[in-house]
């Protein structure tokens, strides 16, 4: 039986106290010093040695536990700062986007004035050669010859819509379909399309087919051209991938997004295995006329389906990595009721495109006013046509005029527009039916402010066939399929001010027209100071303020508002210009504000409203 360890003497539980201590091992020291501390004759210094421990033992834990604090302080500290790096890449980002917006809405008011100016030729250019086309007696080889015009006038015309388009500017037919069955309706095109080296997969989410409000054969085209897209990135095979789901967007996911909005959407996603696009292809993929297809492209392909997308309420995003493949999402806002489109009902089937009503045709441009002219004379109508509101407005309320059976007046008219030329026209003449024309949807087109989505609207270029069909149906209708556009605001609210804008650059006046409109004023038009006189002449109301280019050609800027404001005492003015080139001095534009061309829009409307706030 072994013999029990005898108990260390108070010098060996002294040294073990003092090497615990050395290893930090405060609880070993303690219990030795204690030992000591209950017998003699160590007991007093060994009771102070154990105070001491308990002292070095409480100073080390408290220093443990502040650098415990340090640590977790530091933690906190290093991940605020990930925080606010985060912030600042989100930031930085988002205000990226919001320069593209605005790059690409610049650029896009540009493609839209040229495409309105271009869509007005092509209307002659084709009309003319559908109606040379039509007689009798031309020989062949004079029959190939407006072939090829017309045929050449139909690819110009595609690359306008292809502009309209990409500037939201384009005329959409919306209507309330299920995506999925829209989509059913390319399945086997694209199929054929895309070829047999890749596979087309559809996968369409569970429950009912949801609804969006679209242009059907718009949406359809974008899907097109992302498939198209999707085949080039593609050459040795792979899969594409529609797929559609319903999404709900919250305020933070629209936070990191320019276009998006919070709501119930409706998400196409179409997804390849291709090549995937580099960061710098990703960053310039709807940039207009940005293209890697070199001489092959034109690069308004996903410029125009940004465009439509942007204009149907939407958005799209792309995400790629090269080697991955791509994904493009198209977001459009979900819809739960069916509605039917106007166009549907204005438009009953007509056994005859003959008649022989009288038609009022309102057309600033000569070629355009002319064809429309010779395609219904032709078919037996009388036609009485006009360049201005002025005109037009003058003939409905001369008696010796006879009946007025329906009015066809351009959208974008100097002077007077399209939709106040008809208001004016109605009151002389209740009952009288309206056409819109329009080859530039700006702000006077349906849904941005000027014109009732009721309204029966043409997109120029005009075809013969198209234009007959129309005014055959409109004029066999009811009175109240063609209305006649009211002009917001709607009654019982305050009456806007006026402003007239002039300016002889059609895009820049455009432009202004469509942001003074916009934020909600009465607009005149007018291309030079000349028309701007007789505009307010022939106006009843106030004009509240001239916004004038000050070079142009004839009457300057300054000369015209101070006659202006001779006649008008009260009139506001602000000049805008990119440069006065010195033909234009300091004094003669003391009689207003002056802004420097070209203004961002906030900045235009800010400053018009401050004159006009300002006492007289």
């Amino acid at each position: 039986m072994p013999r029990p360890e005898p108990d260390p003497t108070p010098d060996e539980r002294l040294r073990r106290a003092l090497d615990a201590t050395a290893r930090a091992d405060f609880s070993s020291a303690l219990a030795d010093l204690g030992a000591i501390a209950e017998g003699d004759p160590l007991a007093g210094p060994a009771r102070a040695a154990e105070r001491l421990v308990r002292t070095i033992a409480n100073t080390v834990a408290s220093k443990e536990s502040l650098l415990a604090d340090v640590q977790l302080q530091q933690l906190e500290l290093e991940e605020a700062l990930e925080r606010a790096g985060a912030l600042m890449r989100s930031k930085e980002d988002l205000e990226g986007k919001l320069r593209q917006s605005a790059k690409m809405e610049a650029v896009g008011r540009l493609a839209g004035g040229i495409a309105h100016d271009f869509n007005n030729l092509l209307t002659g250019i084709g009309g003319f050669a559908d109606i040379a086309l039509d007689q009798n007696d031309l020989s062949q080889r004079v029959r190939g010859y407006f072939e090829q015009i017309r045929h050449a006038g139909e690819k110009a015309a595609g690359l306008t819509r292809q502009l309209l388009a990409f500037s939201r500017k384009q005329m959409l037919r919306p209507q309330v379909v299920e995506i999925d069955a829209l989509i059913g309706e390319i399945e086997a095109m694209i199929a054929r399309l895309i070829g047999e080296r890749v596979r087309v997969r559809f996968v369409r989410g569970g429950g009912p087919s949801p609804r969006v409000e679209v242009d059907p054969g718009q949406l359809q085209q974008v899907l097109m051209n992302l498939a198209l897209n999707a085949r080039d990135a593609m050459p040795d095979g792979g899969t594409l991938t529609f797929e559609t789901e319903v999404v709900e967007l919250d305020e933070s996911y629209c936070q990191g997004q320019a276009d998006a909005r919070p709501g119930s959407f409706v998400c196409v996603a179409v997804t390849d295995t291709g090549e995937g696009m580099a960061p710098e292809v990703l960053g310039n993929a709807f940039e207009p006329f940005f293209t890697t297809k070199g001489d092959e492209g034109t690069g308004l392909g996903l410029a125009t389906v940004h465009g439509i997308i942007r204009q149907s309420g939407g958005h799209i995003t792309v995400y790629s990595e090269p080697g991955r493949g791509t994904t493009f999402r198209v977001y459009l806002p979900r819809v739960e009721a069916v509605s039917e489109t106007p166009a549907a009902r204005a438009r009953p089937a007509s056994a005859s495109l003959a008649g022989d009503e009288t038609i009022l045709v309102t057309e600033d441009e000569d070629v355009v006013r002319g064809f429309v002219r010779t395609v219904l004379e032709q078919h037996g109508y009388r036609v009485h046509g006009v360049s201005d509101g002025a005109a037009a407005v003058r003939l409905c309320g001369d008696e010796a005029t006879g009946k007025i059976d329906l009015l066809l007046t351009d959208v974008v008219l100097p002077g007077m527009s399209g939709p106040e030329i008809a208001a004016r026209a109605v009151a002389i003449r209740p009952g009288l039916r309206v056409i819109y024309m329009s080859g530039y949807a700006r702000g006077a087109i349906v849904g941005e402010g000027v014109l009732d989505p009721e309204v029966v609207l043409l997109q120029k270029p005009l075809l013969p066939r198209v234009l007959l069909e129309t005014v055959r149906a409109v004029l066999d209708g009811p009175p109240e399929a063609a209305p006649a556009a009211r002009i917001r605001p709607a009654p019982g609210d305050p009456e806007p001010a006026t402003v007239l804008v002039v300016d002889d650059s059609l895009t820049a006046r455009a432009f202004a027209c469509e942001v003074v409109g916009e934020a909600g004023f009465e607009v005149l038009e007018a291309a030079d100071a000349t028309a701007a006189l007789a505009v307010a002449a022939g106006h009843p109301g106030e004009i509240d303020l001239l916004l004038t280019d000050v070079i142009m050609p004839g009457m300057k800027g300054p000369e015209l508002a101070t006659r202006l404001v001779g006649e008008r005492p009260g009139l506001k003015v602000l000049f805008m210009s990119a440069y006065t080139d010195g033909r234009v001095s300091a004094e003669e534009l003391a009689l207003g504000d002056f802004i420097d061309k070209p203004p961002s829009p906030a900045e235009l409307v800010e400053r018009i409203r401050k004159l006009l706030d300002s006492p007289s």
